[in-house]
Parts: structure tokens; C-alpha cells; sequence
């Protein structure tokens, strides 16, 4: 008979019990609370276990959690038109973008909170100032926020410190003297230094040996050798030098060692010092070392026999350096025949050479040696060192205001760059005191040698103050200095000693610019129609002609110009740049106008580009995004001025706009980053709200935690269009 563990649960029972199990299994997690039951009499029956059974007709269903789509969370947003850029330079680029909305910078949070509620320090302001110019170049907002901005005594790092450390115990207060220059313990020198003053050679040395780090080793006996030097102990020296395991240090040691030996009139020892050296430009160091010492104790003849020893290395031109040493002492010193025979000693043609001669050229001119300076300079036998003696006479000639001498000798140069450089710094210097006629007459006399080609293009240099500035050709200032004089004819004369075509035409071109700012209009249109040259050349004078008008307010001189070129371009070039000049003059009206009237298809994008950049600097989007939507569709111009719309719009809050705007370019290279950037506005949000500098909230963001009904619309419209197209 089987045994029945449990004779109260019937078959049915058990039933009963795996049917609840997994009704219960099935259920939510979150189940709703049920309603409360009215109270049950204590005589209720209880239920069969047939009535508790589940309806075997109605089936049982198991919800799915669905991922949410790609518009309904802004991260969901951000990650798909990330995916879809084109290129993997964008799609990390957006990547990285997302990232940073996750991780906000803390640093940046506090410094704008004290930007907008704490006043701030003036090095601060001016660093943000920079900063804005730099990125946007919004000067007048920047000069405004300036001026908003209140005066505070107080750092605003050091404000933050004080907040952030508030419950930190003060440091305690330093002596004055203490805090200016605080003794560093970790520096060999300054230890071996203390031992040194306290405790004599013997313990410092014995510290020096204890420093466990070869660098600090090597520092610290490298001070101590100066010291034995000073007290004459040069064996005590060399040895500590030998010691010593970095190179440099090493043969600074032994330089510094060979010098004392010179200056105790042991020059045979310190030679043999540098022949104990193995390694070649180590050995060449100390050598260095002694002809310098050589020079200062003027003691030239031997410097100079030993500056043949010296080599120059790729990294260390001790030769050279050895030679211009001995020029400038043996010419300080006057002895001049000792300095010709250092120049004679030089290498042929090298640079060295020729400052060494102008040196002694400067000398004999200062010191009043004309006759000398030109013999010493036809003496030399090489050519190059003749001409470029003869250079530097006439340019000192030049500079001295001697400009009859200063020809002669430039004249008798041989034909080459060194003539022409002498004669166009005789011209240059003539200009500078108002000597205009002569000036011409020195360029057309000396045409073949195209003295304004060499210093032809500005170049860039600094002054005094190191303010860089950009150099103004001596052909521009003669054209406008001849101008302003109304020496045409000499101007245009000017101009054709020029010997390079284009030089020519760029000068040209530059003259007719001149003439138009000094209202000279007929001679203007004379120069870009008349001029012999070829057409290319003519058609480059006929534009600059056009654009000179327009920029000095002739537009319908510019207009018939144009016209009777015949060149419907030209005409359309002046039209665009009538167009630029008016909205420059804040005539928009007028400006619009007149762009709808070009018929040139290049230039009149180019117009309504223009326009479109100059309505948005005014905040005046509803026309800017009139005349875009009636740009060429395919064109160029439109595309950009949509990108510099679609960012204007955004940093005025038009998000649906710029939205609409993103979604209709047609060039995928650039709709798929504009949408990233209107799905980054719409995800994101500042982590603070300031409405005096929009741009510090702008560019400090961070992930919107849900969308609102109307930004998941804007969401929607952003994927269909990426999966549309």
C-alpha cells in the first residue's frame, strides 16, 4: 500500500498549487495595488479548488521591455547621427563631443558660477577677453562684457581656494626673508655649498662622492672645481674632472681647466690637457676653450695659430666662433694688420668671412680711413672679397649721407649682387631724405640692375619692443610718396624699371590703386585700358581698375568700365563689389537689391553669401533665411551660408529653424555634421544659465536627462532625415 506523506492535499489540490506558481511567475514585478474588498463574514465558504483554476481559454502573456527608438532619449539621439557621419574623423569627433556632455568639467562649472555672481580679478577678465576674441572674433561683445564686469581685489582662484579649503588649518607664517628665497634641500650645489662654508674641501668632497645619483654626483663635484681652480689646486681639479661621468659636464670641467692654465701662462700644459682628451669634439671643446682665453688675453698671434686646429661640428661651429672672436678683439685692439691676416686665413665664401670684412670696413669708416678702407678693399684677390669690402664702403658711405662718394664706389663695383644690393641701399637712404628725383633717376640710370627686385615682397620684423610689423616695399612707398607729390610721369617710370613682368604688373597694379584713393579716376581708367601688355596682364589692371572705383564710390565709372570691356564677369565682379561696399556702409536694402540683379550666376551667390553673413551680425535671420532659400540649390555658397545660419540660429535659441534648415542640404559632406550639431543644441543644456555672455553657457553643456514632447518631434524629424537619405 503506498504511503501517503501529506493525506490532506488531494491530487486536485496539487493541481491547484503548480497552476498558481505559475500564474504568480508570469505576473509583473510591478504589480498594481488591487482595490480593498469589502470584509468578509467569518461564515464565508471557501472556494473549491476547481474555481480557483486559471481559464485554460484565455492565454498568458509575458510583457517585453522594448528598447526605446533612437529620437525618444537624447543620448539615443546623439549616438545615431554620430553613427552616420560619413567619415571616421567626424564620428569620432561627435563621439568625443558626447563624451564630454557626460562628463561635464567641474573646474569650468565653479569658474563661471564666480564669472557671473562674484566679481572678478582683471587678469581674469582679460584672459577670457582673449579668449573670445580668439574663437569669435566679437570684439564689441567682448569690449561690452569689459565693461560689465565689476573691479575685485581678490583673485578669483584665490576666492575658490579660500571656499574649497575653508576647514583646512592655516600654514603657519613664514619669514619674509625665508619666503623670497627659500633654501632648496634637493639641490646638490646648494648642499655641497653649505658643507663647503661650514665644514671645508675635504668634507664637501667626501659629500659630493656620498650623492647616489650620477647626476647629482656629477653636479656636485662640478661645483667644487671652480672652488679648487680659484685656490690654485688645478692637479685636484683634473682629477675631479675625471671623475665626472656625463660628457658635457666632463669637457666644461676640462675647459674651464685648460683656461686657468692659459691665464698662469701654462699654455704647453693646458695643450697637453686637450691631447689627453679621447674623444674628438670633446677634445675640440677644450681647444676652443683655450684660443678664447688666448683672445682675451691678447695674445692674437697665438690664437691665431691654433684657431687652425679648431674644427667646426654639426652641432658646435667652434671654428667660426673662434675666428669672429679673434676679428672683433685684433680690430678693438687696432691692430689691423693681424685682423687681414685672420680674414686672409678664413674659408673662401663663407659667411664669416664676409661679416669679418664688413666689421673692418665699419671700423676704417668710422674712424674717418676712407683712403685706407678702399685700399684694403682693392687688395684683396678674391673677387667676392673685393666686392663685398666695396659693398660695405658705399652702404657706410650711404648711411653717413655721403651719397656722391657712396655712388662712385657702387659703381665700381663688378656687375653682380653685391652692385645692386650697394645701389639700392643708396637708393633707399636717398628716399628717406626727400631726395624723390634722385631716386628716379639712380632706377632708370641703373635699370639693368632691377634695384627694387630684391626687397620686392614686405616681410615680417619686430622692434624695440618686440611688436611685429610687416615691412613696406621701397617700390610702394616711392609710388605713393610720388603720388602724393603728382609726379605721374616719374611714378610710371619708376614702375617700368622693373625688369621681372610680374613685378611690373604688381606695381602697376598698386599705382592705380594709389591713383584712385587720391581721386585721379581718369587716369585710373587710362591705366587699365591703355597700358601695352598682354591680354592676361591687361585683364589683371582692368579688375584692379573696376575694384578701385568701386572701393572709392565711382560705381557707375566702375559699371561703364566694365561694360566697355565687354566682359560680363568684370561687370559682375564690380556689381558684387558695389554690393560688399554698401551693407559694409549698413545699406542692406539697397545691397539686396542690387544683388537680385546680377546675372552672373558665381557672383551672384557669392553677393547673397555676403549679405546672408552681414543679416546674421545684425540678427536679422528671417531675411538672411529668405535670400538662402532663393540661392542656386547646388551652389556652393548656399551650403555655407546655411552652416553659418543653421550656428547663428542655434546660439539664438531657434532650434526648430535651424532643425528645418539641417535636414533640407542637400550635400551629405555637410548636412550630417550640421545635424549632429542641432541634435548636440537640442540633447544638451548648460550646466549654467548666465544671459550676460551666452557663449560661456554655450560651450559649457551636459546631457539632457528626457526630451520634451516638442524637442522628440524636433528628435523624429532629425533620424527620419538621415534615413531618408
Amino acid at each position: 500500500m503506498p504511503r501517503n506523506r501529506f493525506p490532506l492535499l488531494s491530487s486536485l489540490s496539487l493541481l491547484w498549487l503548480i497552476c498558481v506558481g505559475l500564474c504568480t511567475g508570469c505576473e509583473s514585478h510591478q504589480r498594481p495595488t488591487p482595490a480593498p474588498n469589502p470584509p468578509q463574514s467569518r461564515t464565508a465558504t471557501k472556494p473549491s479548488p476547481v474555481e480557483l483554476l486559471p481559464d485554460q481559454s484565455t492565454p498568458i502573456t509575458v510583457p517585453v521591455q522594448l528598447e526605446p527608438a533612437s529620437w525618444e532619449t537624447p543620448e539615443g539621439l546623439l549616438m545615431f547621427v554620430a553613427e552616420h557621419q560619413l567619415t571616421d574623423k567626424e564620428r569620432q569627433k561627435a563621439l568625443q563631443k558626447i563624451d564630454e556632455l557626460h562628463h561635464p568639467q567641474r573646474i569650468a562649472d565653479w569658474k563661471y558660477l564666480f564669472l557671473f555672481s562674484e566679481p572678478l580679478d582683471p587678469h581674469f577678465q582679460l584672459s577670457q577677453l582673449e579668449y573670445s576674441l580668439q574663437t569669435q572674433g566679437k570684439t564689441m561683445d567682448a569690449m561690452r562684457l569689459a565693461q560689465l564686469i565689476p573691479a575685485s581685489p581678490t583673485p578669483i582662484y584665490q576666492t575658490y581656494f579660500q571656499t574649497s579649503h575653508k576647514n583646512s588649518p592655516s600654514p603657519p607664517e613664514s619669514n619674509p626673508k625665508t619666503a623670497e628665497n627659500p633654501p632648496n634641500r634637493d639641490d646638490p650645489c646648494e648642499i655641497i655649498a653649505e658643507v663647503l662654508s661650514h665644514s671645508g674641501v675635504a668634507a664637501a668632497l667626501a659629500k659630493a662622492r656620498a650623492f647616489e645619483e650620477s647626476s647629482d654626483r656629477d653636479l656636485a663635484l662640478s661645483y667644487l672645481i671652480p672652488y679648487l681652480l680659484d685656490q690654485n689646486k688645478i692637479d685636484e681639479a683634473r682629477k675631479l674632472a675625471d671623475e665626472l661621468h656625463a660628457p658635457d659636464q666632463r669637457g666644461d670641467a676640462w675647459g674651464a681647466i685648460a683656461c686657468r692654465l692659459v691665464q698662469t701662462d701654462q699654455l704647453e700644459r693646458a695643450l697637453q690637457l686637450a691631447e689627453t682628451v679621447k674623444d674628438p669634439e670633446q677634445q675640440n671643446q677644450v681647444l676652443e676653450s683655450i684660443v678664447l682665453k688666448l683672445i682675451k688675453e691678447h695674445q692674437f698671434q697665438q690664437a691665431l695659430e691654433l684657431c687652425q686646429q679648431v674644427k667646426n661640428y654639426e652641432s658646435d661651429s667652434a671654428k667660426d666662433h673662434c675666428f669672429s672672436a679673434l676679428v672683433t678683439h685684433s680690430i678693438e685692439a687696432d691692430q689691423l694688420d693681424l685682423t687681414l691676416k685672420v680674414i686672409d686665413t678664413m674659408e673662401a665664401d663663407s659667411v664669416e668671412k664676409w661679416f669679418a670684412i664688413d666689421d673692418l670696413i665699419k671700423h676704417l669708416l668710422e674712424t674717418q680711413k676712407l683712403d685706407q678702407a678702399l685700399q684694403t678693399a682693392r687688395n684683396f684677390d678674391n673677387d667676392e672679397d673685393r666686392r663685398a669690402a666695396l659693398e660695405s664702403i658705399s652702404e657706410c658711405l650711404s648711411n653717413q649721407g655721403r651719397f656722391q662718394q657712396a655712388l662712385e664706389v657702387a659703381e665700381s663695383i663688378e656687375p653682380g649682387y653685391q652692385k645692386q644690393s650697394a645701389l639700392a641701399h643708396l637708393a633707399e637712404k636717398q628716399f628717406q631724405c626727400g631726395h624723390l628725383e634722385q631716386v628716379v633717376n639712380l632706377l632708370s640710370k641703373h635699370a639693368d640692375s632691377d634695384l627694387l627686385a630684391d626687397d620686392f615682397e614686405p616681410f615680417l620684423y619686430h622692434d624695440a619692443n618686440h611688436v611685429w610689423h610687416h615691412s613696406v616695399p621701397l617700390y610702394e612707398q616711392l609710388l605713393t610718396a610720388l603720388v602724393a607729390a603728382r609726379k605721374l610721369e616719374q611714378a610710371l617710370q619708376m614702375t617700368e624699371t622693373l625688369q621681372d613682368e610680374s613685378q611690373k604688373i604688381t606695381a602697376l597694379q598698386f599705382l592705380i590703386q594709389i591713383l584712385a584713393e587720391a581721386g585721379d579716376f581718369e587716369k585710373v581708367i587710362e591705366l587699365g585700358f591703355n597700358y601695352t601688355t598682354d591680354e592676361d596682364d591687361l585683364s589683371e589692371l582692368q579688375s584692379t581698375a573696376v575694384d578701385s572705383l568701386v572701393d572709392a564710390g565711382e560705381y557707375q565709372r566702375a559699371i561703364e568700365l566694365a561694360k566697355l570691356t565687354q566682359d560680363e564677369e568684370l561687370r559682375a565682379q564690380a556689381e558684387f563689389r558695389q554690393v560688399k561696399l554698401l551693407f559694409g556702409q549698413g545699406k542692406l536694402e539697397p545691397a539686396q537689391q542690387l544683388a537680385e540683379n546680377i546675372h552672373d550666376p558665381e557672383w551672384k551667390t557669392e553677393s547673397e553669401l555676403a549679405l546672408i553673413s552681414a543679416l546674421i551680425e545684425q540678427q536679422q535671420f528671417n531675411k538672411a533665411i529668405q535670400i538662402s532659400q532663393k540661392m542656386e540649390y547646388y551652389s556652393r555658397q548656399k551650403t555655407e551660408a546655411e552652416q553659418k545660419l543653421i550656428t547663428a540660429l542655434l546660439e539664438a535659441g531657434r532650434v526648430t529653424e535651424a532643425t528645418n534648415m539641417a535636414c533640407g542640404i542637400w550635400k551629405s559632406s555637410a548636412r550630417l555634421p550640421a545635424l549632429f550639431e542641432v541634435a548636440n543644441q537640442l540633447a544638451s543644456e548648460p550646466t549654467l544659465q548666465s544671459d550676460l555672455s551666452p557663449e560661456f553657457s554655450r560651450q559649457n553643456r551636459r546631457l539632457k536627462t528626457a526630451f520634451t514632447p516638442e524637442e522628440q518631434q524636433l528628435a523624429r524629424r532629425i533620424v527620419d532625415s538621415i534615413n531618408e537619405n
